[in-house]
């Protein structure tokens, strides 16, 4: 009930973004309160087919942030696509169901947001504006806002904070189901506060659409990137630590095994070998892969650390440089 009313107060600011790419035989309509076509539901052979297909042509999710009509959505909902699908018109649809042509300021692959600005209307758009606040605690209830299709009415989706610091800190997890139809749409909690943008989902993605593990791109990353792409700046490429290692996940051993060790990575220039146990990194002990994953994760590409290896009955002592991709 409470997610419902918060909702409802929410719903004025999402909207609907309508991507026409070269080649779509598909028309942008023009209002989006006709109603949808009759289809019939998929059998469980064609839903596991179609979760591998590109995203569908058309309507996708996003929300104004700011009463002069600037609106953000994922990234992915307004990139080119492969074999000539270039982008020639954005249009949004507002609550009201009325389309606005809307101008792309930038957009940032990486983090999945993209910032438009309306370019009709009266200048005076309901929004929810992103927050500096801290991220909701492990547990608390969201829901993730859509408005994608005709006839237009608002979706929402419940789960839960599942992770807190997920994709380089980026974005939070959830298990409220994310499609592409509300990719892009915001995350709010029980109180109707904007708790992020629902994000990074594609045809690679592993775990696929309506899964029940989904991200969020906080509030505060959220303005920190609107903040930059208003001004016209490209954000910074995010770099991504590792040290070029596979490691054996069934190893029964203290530390983590090194199962291979890519040619030119961090880990050759360092001298580590296969059959390698990594037992310590910058002075703390790496119990498993996990262990030796999470640090990798915690540390900055270009920081040297010193590694704490068990090669065949010697313990060993080596500085190794963590790379980035």
């Amino acid at each position: 009930v409470a997610l419902r009313a918060a909702a409802a107060g929410c719903a004025p600011a999402v909207v609907c973004v309508w991507t026409h790419r070269r080649g779509d035989p598909v028309p942008v309509p023009e209002t989006l309160d006709r109603p949808p076509p009759d289809l019939a539901p998929y059998s469980r052979r064609a839903h596991a087919a179609h979760e591998r297909r590109p995203p569908p042509i058309g309507a996708a999710s996003g929300f104004i942030i700011d009463p002069a009509g600037l609106v953000v959505t994922a990234a992915h909902n307004v990139a080119d696509r492969e074999n000539g699908g270039t982008v020639e018109a954005i249009q949004v649809f507002t609550a009201d169901g009325r389309r606005h042509p809307a101008t792309l300021l930038g957009s940032d692959a990486s983090r999945d947001i993209a910032l438009l600005e309306l370019t009709g209307g009266a200048g005076d758009w309901p929004h929810l504006a992103p927050t500096l606040e801290p991220p909701p605690p492990l547990g608390s209830t969201v829901a993730v806002l859509g408005r994608s299709e005709p006839p237009g009415g608002i979706t929402l989706n419940r789960g839960a904070v599942g992770a807190t610091s997920r994709l380089q800190g980026l974005a939070l997890q959830i298990s409220a189901r994310i499609n592409y139809g509300n990719l892009g749409g915001p995350v709010i909690d029980r109180h109707g506060r904007l708790v992020g943008l629902a994000s990074h989902l594609s045809p690679e993605t592993v775990w696929r659409q309506n899964c029940g593990v989904g991200f969020c791109l906080t509030g505060e990353r959220i303005a920190t990137a609107v903040d930059r792409l208003r001004r016209g700046e490209t954000l910074p490429p995010l770099a991504r630590p590792y040290i070029g290692v596979v490691i054996d996940p069934f190893a029964q051993v203290a530390g983590a095994r090194i199962d291979q060790v890519g040619e030119e990575g961090p880990a050759a220039r360092a001298g580590l070998q296969a059959g390698d146990r990594i037992v310590s990194w910058a002075g703390e002990t790496i119990d498993d892969f996990i262990a030796l994953r999470r640090a990798i994760r915690a540390s900055q590409p270009g920081q040297t650390v010193t590694l704490g290896i068990v090669r065949g009955e010697e313990r060993q002592s080596l500085d190794l440089q963590v790379g980035s991709r």
